[in-house]
């Protein structure tokens, strides 16, 4: 979904370059936006010029959804912050 909201703000995402930017096959691509779409998280809309084309977004269900999940991993990267900066401080990396 992250990909999908970002391309939005670039212009409009296809499914095979979200295949590109997920780094997985076409058809796994499909199969993912096919799941989001019936759970009413992306909406598909045919290119008006080549209806062969077909574009991604995001549905306003879909958009509060990732506001929520980057809310949460925002949260959770804050209570694990210590914990890493801790390591990273014990590291030797001079070694």
């Amino acid at each position: 979904m992250l990909a999908i909201a970002g391309a939005a703000e670039r212009g409009r995402i296809t499914v095979g370059k979200l295949a590109e930017q997920l780094r997985i096959k076409h058809q796994s691509t499909v199969g993912l936006v096919n799941r989001m779409e019936a759970k009413g998280l992306v909406k598909k809309t045919h290119d008006p010029i080549d209806k062969r084309q077909v574009f991604l977004g995001l549905t306003a269900v879909g958009e509060r959804m990732l506001r929520s999940l980057s809310a949460a991993h925002k949260a959770e990267i804050a209570r694990i912050s210590p914990v890493l900066k801790k390591i990273l401080n014990n590291l030797n990396l001079d070694s």
